[in-house]
């Protein structure tokens, strides 16, 4: 049984649906998406309704922030993409298919976009830039190179890279393996790109060599997966506990994973602080816990709480003072860990 850390908890309040996406604005708006097709915006520091973003009838599957800007890109099951800036501006694109998946190149200048099977460019203001249509499968996540120079789909097969200065049809480069991939990152240091696969593995190739690896045996899909802010530590799910790879030196192939058993079920969502070392799990019986696992030798978490549903988002603020996690019952909570 778990023991709440009631003094961690810093606000919690309730949105429509069940939650599917959450993120931190640099200015400490957290913007929550539900399956409702509502966007609600809160205020980090109490929780406070600030308003709605964009809607999407059928339900919000992704969000993102513009890096350096003000612009809230969302998508869903409606088949389009919203782009709403400061001023409450917003342009709606409309791209036929399902977005599951959308992604701010790190300059913050170009916008890739999963959906249904096509790989979609946009600039700021919603301006097609360029498209890859007919990706072997569903487009799962889009992924950017460290210089933003190449865009990535992940789909069945492998992952498939477009120059983004001068698109042309085919790939410049196509990362075979992963059978039928669910979630793709590349490491900050750009030195490695990860996907988790429904195969129940996790593929891994060095950029841009190719030189792959891949980890399986795991009980179910991989379904999260998130590096660290340094790029050494690359955190998966697929099983009750967080396995955490090394990616040091010549990286993880024929080393063994950290474990961290601290869930009582499947995991359900990752993610690493951004301006330090801590890695915030959750379960789908709503464990959510907080590591510092370089500091780890109890392998006991420093925070753990139960969210009482299924965890299904996790965002840490940019200062890395806060965690939020949504939850398939619609709660939106955020600790101070």
């Amino acid at each position: 049984m778990r023991t709440a850390t009631a003094e961690a908890l810093a606000w919690r309040v309730e949105v429509p649906e069940s939650v599917a996406a959450a993120g931190w604005s640099g200015d400490g708006v957290l913007a929550v998406a539900d399956l409702g097709g509502q966007v609600t915006l809160l205020d980090g520091r109490d929780g406070a309704v600030l308003g709605t973003g964009p809607a999407h009838p059928g339900g919000v599957h992704t969000l993102a922030w513009q890096p350096r800007g003000d612009v809230l890109a969302t998508g869903g099951a409606d088949g389009r993409v919203a782009l709403r800036d400061a001023g409450r501006r917003e342009h709606h694109v409309d791209l036929g298919g399902w977005v599951h998946a959308l992604r701010w190149s790190p300059s913050g200048d170009r916008l890739a976009v999963g959906a249904g099977r096509d790989l979609v460019l946009l600039d700021p203001a919603g301006g097609v830039l360029a498209r890859w249509d007919g990706q072997p499968s569903t487009v799962t996540d889009v992924v950017w190179s460290r210089d933003g120079s190449r865009v990535g789909a992940a789909a069945y097969g492998g992952l498939r890279w477009y120059a983004v200065a001068r698109p042309a049809p085919e790939p410049v480069r196509t990362l075979d393996g992963g059978g039928s991939l669910l979630v793709a990152r590349v490491s900050p240091d750009g030195r490695w790109v990860a996907s988790g696969n429904q195969d129940a593995s996790v593929h891994v190739w060095r950029l841009w060599s190719g030189e792959d690896a891949e980890m399986a045996g795991y009980p179910e899909k991989v379904d999260v997966l998130a590096f660290d802010r340094t790029g050494r530590w690359l955190a998966n799910g697929g099983t009750t506990e967080v396995h955490l790879w090394d990616f040091s030196g010549a990286g993880p192939a024929g080393r063994a994973p950290r474990r961290l058993p601290g869930h009582d079920a499947q995991l359900s969502a990752l993610a690493w602080q951004p301006t330090g070392d801590l890695l915030a799990s959750a379960g789908r019986d709503g464990g959510l816990a907080v590591w510092a696992p370089a500091t780890v030798t109890r392998r006991v978490p420093r925070l753990d709480l139960d969210a009482g549903a299924r965890v299904t988002a996790l965002a840490w603020s940019p200062d890395g003072a806060r965690v939020a996690a949504g939850t398939r019952e619609g709660a939106v909570l955020a600790l101070c860990p």
